[in-house]
């Protein structure tokens, strides 16, 4: 694919899709104060599967939610979840979340960012 992509899940419509660093950092998100460490969202990582199932390539997605929401509510609602022009590391397709990977990222006061 070339250059830097983060893939993030949106809270509304359960798309998954791919943003470069650019379309990201044009986004403006990045001039607001960190809704992750005033409590305000929480942030999941979860691995997506390769259409290729003997692929030892790991695409991760990102999924920020509202602070309320808990790592088992993510699980319930990963089914309901499109991958949409996500791509792995070996250019295949991504297709889906693998379930058992999901995890809650945990800031510590060293983090600067979420990179």
């Amino acid at each position: 694919m070339g250059g830097d992509y983060v893939a993030v899940a949106c809270d509304g419509c359960k798309i998954v899709s791919s943003y470069s660093d650019i379309e990201f950092r044009s986004a403006g998100m990045t001039d607001t104060p960190d809704p992750f460490r005033n409590g305000q969202l929480n942030l999941f990582h979860v691995f997506l599967e390769c259409d290729d199932k003997d692929c030892q390539f790991l695409s991760g997605v990102f999924a920020p939610k509202p602070s309320r929401v808990t790592l088992a509510d993510v699980r319930i609602e990963l089914g309901d979840w499109t991958v949409s022009g996500v791509h792995c590391a070996c250019g295949l397709t991504a297709v889906s979340p693998k379930a058992a990977s999901l995890r809650q990222h945990e800031l510590e006061s060293s983090d600067n960012n979420l990179a």
